[in-house]
């Protein structure tokens, strides 16, 4: 069958890596043979341009032409190696934000020219503010600031994405995810762009600005119909991109209420879920089909785009 996609858009933490930070073979395989049949393979994710040079360094990436980083705030040729797209905070921005964590435990990571920069209490505290999973991605490829927080309040740093990890507070009896809540209450009404993920980070870009955004500004430039597109993802920071592309496909490790926006079902990112959406790109038939939803279609994968466009009206 003769597929009507043109672009491949993986999510990376829980859908293109396993729960082991990697990329399967199986997956690793399909990826290449997306590209060698035409394909145009890209990341969206909310991950700095440093945090997937590893990838990239040890071959696992090959194939993969774009990245919508950032959580859309930055747009990297991969093949070429420059940036094609970028955002950054205003100052009245980066003030709104500072203003939500003075006097609170919560730490900010900035993610700043494609690097994340941690503060020193945070890469010693991983654990407390919920980051551990990512200890080793952390050693490896972040910056440490004394006090990012007093780098923002000086105008020292430009940021594309600002994550706001927090911890219990056993003052006024909050958890982590509660304390989370707090800060959105706090924002509520600025313009920022706020996505939850994690247990409790809160993931912040410039009005306008996510990755649904961020992948349709790359289609822009590669002048490609949005309906052309699959998007692959498996958590809340992916609603938006779910919601532009073509087809949305969730990974079987998704919750339920992220897997009700998606049109196709595949694989957990443990038993190759990515892959299974690669055939759905070249034409073949992976994942559980769910009409009536995001991109779904009873005969398969024809049409899926009118059914999108539908869902986005």
């Amino acid at each position: 069958m003769k597929s009507q996609y043109t672009l491949i858009a993986f999510d990376m933490d829980g859908t293109l890596l396993d729960p082991a930070k990697e990329i399967l073979p199986q997956t690793r395989e399909a990826v290449r043979r997306a590209a060698k049949e035409g394909k145009i393979v890209a990341l969206c994710t909310g991950r700095a341009l440093a945090e997937v040079r590893p990838y990239l360094d040890a071959g696992d990436l090959e194939g993969v032409r774009y990245a919508v980083l950032c959580s859309g705030s930055l747009i990297y040729d991969l093949a070429a190696r420059r940036m094609i797209g970028h955002t950054v905070f205003t100052g009245r921005e980066t003030a709104e934000i500072l203003e939500a964590l003075r006097g609170r435990n919560v730490q900010a990571q900035l993610l700043s020219g494609g690097r994340a920069v941690l503060s020193r209490r945070a890469f010693q505290h991983l654990k407390e503010y919920g980051m551990d999973q990512y200890a080793a991605l952390y050693r490896d490829t972040a910056a440490v600031a004394e006090d990012t927080a007093e780098m923002l309040q000086r105008g020292d740093i430009s940021c594309e994405k600002i994550n706001l990890w927090h911890a219990d507070c056993p003052e006024e009896g909050r958890t982590a995810a509660e304390e989370r809540t707090v800060t959105e209450e706090k924002l509520a009404g600025t313009g920022l762009v706020l996505a939850r993920a994690e247990r409790s980070n809160l993931e912040i870009n410039p009005p306008g600005t996510d990755k649904g955004a961020g992948l349709s500004s790359l289609c822009r430039i590669l002048r490609l119909p949005m309906e052309q597109v699959i998007a692959v993802g498996d958590a809340e920071n992916d609603r938006n991109m779910f919601a532009c592309a073509g087809l949305a496909v969730a990974m079987g490790n998704a919750a339920p209420e992220i897997r009700k926006l998606c049109g196709v079902t595949v694989a957990d990112n443990a038993h190759d879920g990515c892959a299974e959406a690669v055939d759905l790109l070249l034409g073949g038939r992976g994942g559980e089909f769910f009409p009536g939803q995001a991109g779904a279609d009873e005969t398969g994968t024809e049409g899926v785009g009118e059914a999108a466009e539908q869902v986005r009206k």
